[in-house]
């Protein structure tokens, strides 16, 4: 036997190379194995001693078949701190992967993954991450393809030559910021305020420039101002920050109050307030930098309240602020306040109705959509809480165990409420518990005999209120041949035979609840066999008399007519024997 998987068909011995196929296709075209049909010891490949041999002999090992790739890897953009991923798509078999700068291949570890997966990923890039021949191996049964060079490009922070630097001016007066960048023919600009972007509009000028200026300064432009550089690759870079502060030249209102943030409903009515002193207080409301407007909706805009009614959803904001003036000039303006107004939730299922037999399980549901959803159910207006059988009475489900008579009633609800203000209550939901029936009197056990009547009863209270069925041995009886009333509450076996013996019992059903007798026995004795019947034969006839007068006047047994048992075959034996002549005997 072959025992070594190093055997090799160079080898010479014990068999010959000429005899020896590769197991897999295609074949290398020689003989069938002299070893067994296709069996070789060799893992599908030949040893290079194996390829030298087949060389010298003029036979040629068949050529390598590389994978064909349908999606080359494309060209990456992006910025320092960015996931680089490069793909390909290649199609031929069970495919290898190894993704490479030029020659030098990727390794799993650190900040890159999938090097031998089709998809190459780099994650945290680096400008050093840039190449523009990344391509990727893909073999199949070591035959490989090459990806064409795809080129990554990661674009580095700007480099900011001047800063903008704190600035103080009059109000009325000119301010202006400054940076410089770089290479800034490759970038575009956009300098905010306290971390909103600016626009031109008269006052401003040069916002996505690298050159802010506002003229004239008002109170309001006061804060923190920064400019933020993006290349054409999209990279974002932040310049040092710098503050502006204003110089009054009048005498500001002082908010002594500042307007409170507000939570409320869809629907409900919402009122924002500011205290201030001053002289010839003027007042305006405003969403962000927009003022806001009476409409109906809106109201008191230029008072200290401002009044929302049949607040919405879409009125919600952290931008509600106002604008305080004195004698007509010198703004201030309030902090900003947050309105919230939370949606009520749309209930999807109602609790609907349970019905259930007393000592089951009573179980309602609810469904809504909406944020934040809690729960609470109730009986009319009473809070139904967790505890001995009640459970879920805070959740979508309510589940009460061992249901009792008081369960029942058509008041409960649930009421839902979004984000623990907005509430809505269910419609009621009803509860039907139904007691079982109540036996007064259990079927007797009975004992008869053959071809007797049997008859078992059962009482309940309310008898007209239930169903009944009759069982024998656990099986439903059926009224028709000796069996009537199976489905009352008494049951008549006419004509009683052996195989009527067994337990009777009755299921008594009310709509939900089934209740079950106890069973009753029926017992059924065997008639005693005719003693006139000497013969056997089961008819007390001529061939029972002969017997009786060939043995007539002496001592005999039963069976040569002794019917009376006292030993002796005589005339009162005769008259026992005529007085049943005819009959049939069991």
């Amino acid at each position: 036997d072959i025992i070594s998987n190093e055997y090799r068909m160079s080898d010479g011995s014990p068999y010959q190379g000429s005899h020896f196929r590769e197991q897999s296709s295609p074949h290398i075209g020689l003989m069938d194995p002299a070893i067994a049909g296709g069996e070789t010891w060799y893992p599908n490949y030949f040893l290079s001693a194996d390829l030298n041999m087949f060389d010298a002999i003029g036979w040629d090992y068949p050529p390598c078949a590389a994978p064909s790739i349908n999606t080359q890897p494309q060209p990456f953009d992006g910025c320092v701190g960015d996931t680089i991923v490069l793909s390909i798509s290649a199609s031929g078999g069970s495919l290898t992967y190894q993704w490479r700068i030029g020659s030098t291949n990727l390794v799993n570890g650190g900040r890159i993954s999938g090097a031998t997966s089709a998809t190459l990923t780099i994650t945290g890039a680096l400008e050093s991450d840039s190449a523009t021949n990344y391509n990727c191996v893909v073999s199949l049964n070591g035959c490989p393809a090459i990806s064409t060079d795809t080129a990554v490009t990661i674009s580095g922070d700007a480099e900011f030559l001047n800063q903008p630097f704190d600035a103080n001016a009059p109000e009325g007066g000119t301010a202006a910021f400054n940076v410089l960048v770089t290479g800034w023919q490759d970038y575009t600009f956009q300098w905010r305020r306290n971390g909103v972007p600016l626009t031109n509009d008269g006052r401003i000028s040069g916002a996505t420039t690298q050159g802010l200026l506002i003229d004239p300064v008002q109170l309001s432009d006061a804060g923190t101002y920064d400019c933020l550089a993006t290349s054409a690759a999209g990279c974002e870079t932040l310049s040092n920050s710098a503050t502006l502060t204003v110089v009054a030249q009048c005498t500001q209102a002082q908010i002594t109050q500042q307007p409170a943030n507000q939570t409320a409903c869809s629907g409900d009515t919402v009122a924002l307030s500011v205290s201030a002193t001053g002289t010839s207080l003027g007042y305006q409301w405003r969403r962000g930098t927009t003022n806001l407007s009476n409409d109906g909706h809106f109201s008191g805009v230029t008072t200290p309240t401002l009044t929302i009614s049949n607040a919405v959803p879409g009125d919600s904001g952290t931008d509600y602020n106002c604008v305080v003036t004195s004698g007509g000039s010198c703004p201030v303006t309030s902090n900003n306040a947050t309105v919230t107004i939370n949606a009520y939730p749309s209930i999807t299922q109602q609790p609907g109705s349970s019905s259930v037999c007393e000592g089951g399980t009573i179980m309602l549901s609810v469904g809504a959509t909406g944020g934040s959803l809690s729960y609470q159910w109730r009986r009319g207006t009473t809070n139904l809480n967790d505890g001995g059988r009640i459970s879920g009475a805070t959740t979508a489900a309510l589940t009460i165990t061992g249901a009792l008579p008081s369960d029942a009633g058509s008041d409960y609800n649930c009421v839902i409420t979004s984000a623990g203000l907005c509430g809505v209550t269910s419609n009621n939901g009803s509860v039907s518990v139904e007691s079982p029936a109540v036996i007064l009197g259990q079927p007797q056990d009975l004992t008869v005999d053959e071809g007797d009547n049997a008859s078992f009863t059962v009482t309940v209270q309310n008898p007209g209120s239930y169903t009944y069925r009759w069982r024998k041995d656990g099986n439903d009886l059926s009224d028709g041949g000796s069996i009537s009333g199976s489905g009352t509450s008494s049951l008549l076996i006419t004509g009683v035979v052996q195989g009527d013996a067994g337990d009777y019992d009755c299921v008594i059903s009310g709509t939900l609840c089934d209740v079950v007798s106890a069973a009753a026995t029926l017992t059924v004795n065997a008639p005693e066999p005719c003693p006139e019947d000497l013969d056997g034969d089961g008819v007390v006839g001529l061939p029972d008399l002969s017997i009786l007068l060939t043995n007539f006047g002496g001592p005999g047994t039963a069976a040569e007519g002794d019917i009376t048992g006292d030993g002796q075959v005589d005339l009162a034996d005769l008259s026992a024997l005529l007085t049943a002549y005819g009959t049939t005997c069991p």
